[in-house]
């Protein structure tokens, strides 16, 4: 019996600390909460691709050859007269050095776009306590008609 009466002591003891903890702070009901965001710049990293086209008349030293013997050749088949080879061999070269050629070189650059984006920031709250109203600001978000302990 004793220890059934020492216990419900002990824990009336407890209780009525806990309550007395809550009951000299401060506290209040909350009557309003709103989302307070701020802008915030974000640099965008963004990638070009420019592509320009190179008009380029190079002969290459094989194909010149390799025309002018072509060009002998034939010279020579059609023609038996004295110089006909020589001939083909320097048509044969200007077709073959006639070779014009369009180069395409691209080029990529980096720039950056500004970025306005809307972040959240905080909750500003209005509470009401016995002594009036008072707004606090706040990371954890609450609803209408919470009860808030503060300091």
């Amino acid at each position: 019996m004793k220890k059934i009466i020492f216990t419900f002591i002990l824990i009336i003891t407890f209780s009525s600390n806990a309550f007395s903890d809550h009951f000299y702070k401060n506290w209040g009901v909350v009557v309003d909460i709103r989302p307070i965001y701020h802008n915030q710049v974000i640099n965008k990293p963004t990638t070009h691709k420019t592509c320009t086209r190179h008009y380029q008349r190079k002969p290459r030293l094989e194909n010149v050859i390799i025309g002018g013997l072509i060009g002998s050749v034939i010279g020579n088949q059609i023609s038996n007269n004295h110089g006909a080879g020589t001939m083909g061999a320097v048509v044969g070269s200007i077709f073959a050095a006639n070779n014009d050629s369009y180069n395409t070189s691209c080029e990529y650059s980096s720039s950056y776009i500004k970025e306005n984006r809307r972040v959240f920031s905080h909750y500003k709250i209005k509470v009401r306590t016995n002594r009036g109203f008072k707004t606090i600001n706040s990371n954890n978000h609450y609803s209408i008609h919470d009860i808030i302990y503060f300091n």
